[in-house]
């Protein structure tokens, strides 16, 4: 669907920068080398958007995102092989 292309950015955008938010506060050093690895992109995105896109970003937005992200988290890494989740949208 060519004409959301728009759309398409917007959602990748926001996937990499909550997911390197979230990866920034983990407790396990590793993710957050991981997200070390990441700032350079994440700052560089949220400053190639345009200011209403950024300003969804909010520290208290980027917190509930951070605890939806650890409680799917949590529910993934209770799998067992073979099994999965899925998630309403």
């Amino acid at each position: 669907m060519p004409e959301q292309t728009e759309d398409y950015g917007r959602s990748e955008r926001a996937t990499y920068v909550c997911w390197h938010d979230w990866l920034q506060h983990a407790d396990d050093p590793a993710l957050r080398a991981r997200a070390a690895a990441m700032a350079s992109s994440a700052s560089s995105m949220l400053a190639r958007m345009g200011p209403r896109e950024r300003a969804q970003f909010t520290p208290q937005r980027l917190a509930e995102i951070r605890t939806e992200f650890q409680r799917l988290s949590h529910r993934w890494a209770a799998l067992g092989v073979g099994e999965s989740i899925s998630e309403r949208w």
